[in-house]
């Protein structure tokens, strides 16, 4: 038996009917609130690996879409209302909180989500709104993250290649990014498979080719690109 849709419309008893987006360009504050409070549920109920299902479920919906290459989540020149209840609202929308959560941690995330909330309860607000309350709970400025992944379309496309340097010890990993729609200013976790463990290293791509060294004890047999799941994104990788 699926649970679904319960947890996402119990979740607009808080997101969507006591606080509501004051205007439909920022329907995500609802819409992408739902869904991601639904993967939220299921982590809950199943662990992190429920959730990683969930958000991958939803980068494929949103990323198959028509208009995900072409159209951001706020889009004013979009003026069919109806229209707008589409993944760009619904799965990318709950993917900015994923990703969100993932560079603020636990704490600070949810406790700018109750600042939110509490600020904004029997009200209305709008996009920025929602960024002030991050960051006041973070102490981030979050405008670079808020553009890119609101007011852009698109998602990091990345093309990357990694070779050992055995004189230095280090793997030497080149990250291209090959979307059209512009660059994004993003954190990485690398996962390098040494011996029966993976080191993990967070590198921050913010250019069209990205160049790394990373030392490492031994010679990696293999290198995962954002393990646990924390960027929407595309990734192909040559070894």
């Amino acid at each position: 038996i699926s649970e679904e849709p319960v947890p996402h419309e119990i979740a607009h008893q808080w997101f969507g009917d006591s606080v509501t987006e004051a205007d439909w360009d920022d329907l995500w504050l609802s819409e992408g609130f739902a869904t991601y409070f639904e993967a939220l549920f299921n982590e809950k109920m199943n662990g992190p690996g429920a959730l990683k299902t969930s958000m991958a479920g939803a980068a494929k919906t949103f990323q198959e879409h028509p208009l995900a290459r072409s159209r951001p989540v706020i889009d004013p020149g979009l003026t069919d209302l109806t229209s707008k209840l589409n993944p760009l609202n619904y799965q990318k929308g709950a993917w900015v909180l994923h990703m969100l959560r993932g560079i603020l941690g636990d704490e600070k995330f949810f406790e700018g989500i109750r600042r939110y909330y509490n600020t904004f309860r029997d009200s209305t607000a709008i996009t920025k709104d929602f960024q002030n309350a991050m960051e006041s709970a973070s102490g981030k400025k979050l405008d670079v993250f808020f553009q890119q992944w609101l007011h852009q379309p698109g998602w990091p496309e990345y093309a990357i290649s990694w070779a050992w340097d055995e004189s230095l010890e280090e793997a030497e990993v080149t990250i291209r990014q090959t979307q059209t729609t512009g660059l994004f200013d993003m954190p990485m976790e690398l996962g390098f498979q040494v011996e029966k463990r993976l080191e993990m290293r967070t590198i921050r791509v913010t250019e069209a080719v990205n160049y790394f060294k990373i030392p490492l004890p031994v010679k990696p047999s293999a290198m995962e690109v954002d393990p646990d799941g924390w960027l929407l994104k595309s990734a192909t990788v040559v070894p």
